[in-house]
């Protein structure tokens, strides 16, 4: 197993010594919205109430709570904005990323909304690797009238 490299939150992206992007910069966090949006496009719920921190608790939602809101969702489509820099706090790493969402729901409504994601992995000595990944941790969306392209 090779250790995880440490993060450096002055630039955006956290570079591991070969030069590969690694999943504790700005991209792995924009990987996680990334993969929400496809495991609840793929209707695997689970997976994606597990995105969210302390698994799926931070969603503030029971799993049946979270299943049951996409019911009528068919698709999502997704476009993540810039991501902004990577802030510490108390053995924390935050990140928040701005999202436009299309959502079509099962009778063919089309839904716009806009807002961003913020997202939380723990850096304390000692955390487990589930921990030190990146997870859901609020999400501020709004319905919007501007068009998603």
């Amino acid at each position: 197993r090779q250790a995880e490299p440490t993060p450096n939150t002055t630039n955006d992206k956290n570079y591991s010594t070969n030069g590969v992007v690694d999943s504790l910069g700005t991209d792995g966090a924009v990987a996680v919205i990334r993969r929400y949006y496809t495991a609840i496009n793929n209707h695997t719920y689970r997976l994606a109430y597990k995105l969210w921190g302390d698994d799926g608790a931070a969603s503030k939602q029971t799993f049946t709570s979270f299943k049951n809101g996409y019911l009528s969702t068919d698709t999502v489509e997704v476009i993540v904005g810039q991501p902004g820099r990577i802030e510490g706090a108390a053995g924390s790493r935050y990140i928040e990323i701005p999202v436009s969402l299309k959502a079509i729901t099962k009778d063919g409504a089309v839904q716009h909304f806009a807002g961003q994601y913020v997202l939380r992995r723990t850096v304390v000595d000692g955390s487990t690797p589930e921990q030190r990944r990146w997870h859901l941790y609020s999400a501020h969306l709004s319905q919007a009238d501007k068009q998603h392209p």
